[in-house]
């Protein structure tokens, strides 16, 4: 992959990495162009710091004044924003190195080449299958639905845990057949 793109703009300086460039990748049908730009390089570090420590930072800057009343502890808050920073991030972080570990490939992973698309698949589905656990056995509706109504602006029962498991499945099902229905591009 060229560190940069050498095609001048209008006024004669270079486009960089930032800017897109053509990547030239042999497939098993002959050549393509594949569009390869910082944000496709870099989607998963991207998403894993913005959702992951992004939320952290939010949620904790929400609920101080919670910490000060005694509604929520200090602790409590801190495991939770902890908890969701690693499991968001590490899995972004897994996401983003076995993109890079498949030569020029973009994040979207069921275009990635085996082995890389079938252990993303296995991560979603053990990260879906750990959610339903902690939703369901472990009383993480309840969790989050303390805290989605803290962190709202509005009304409280829109979050009760029996609204917090049913978007669990409505979210895990349609993600699971976008997944598996074809939906999304497949190699």
């Amino acid at each position: 992959m060229p560190e940069r793109c050498s095609r001048p703009n209008a006024v004669g300086m270079e486009f960089h990495r930032i800017q897109t460039c053509a990547v030239s990748v042999q497939s098993s049908e002959g050549q393509y162009l594949m569009e390869q730009t910082l944000l496709s390089q870099y989607f998963w570090l991207f998403c894993g710091v913005w959702v992951g420590l992004g939320n952290l930072v939010w949620i904790r800057f929400r609920l101080r004044s919670r910490i000060v009343s005694g509604e929520f502890s200090r602790a409590e808050v801190d495991s939770y924003t902890r908890n969701l920073a690693l499991w968001v991030g590490g899995t972004c972080l897994g996401f983003w190195l076995m993109q890079h570990s498949a030569k020029n490939a973009g994040p979207g992973f069921m275009t990635w080449p085996n082995p890389q698309r079938e252990i993303a698949i296995f991560l979603t589905v053990f990260v879906w299958a750990a959610l339903m656990y902690w939703v369901f056995v472990r009383r993480g509706a309840d969790v989050l639905s303390k805290f989605l109504c803290a962190l709202s602006y509005r009304g409280t029962s829109m979050y009760s845990p029996l609204v917090v498991k049913l978007v669990t499945i409505a979210g895990i099902l349609a993600g699971a057949f976008e997944l598996f229905s074809g939906g999304m591009p497949h190699s």
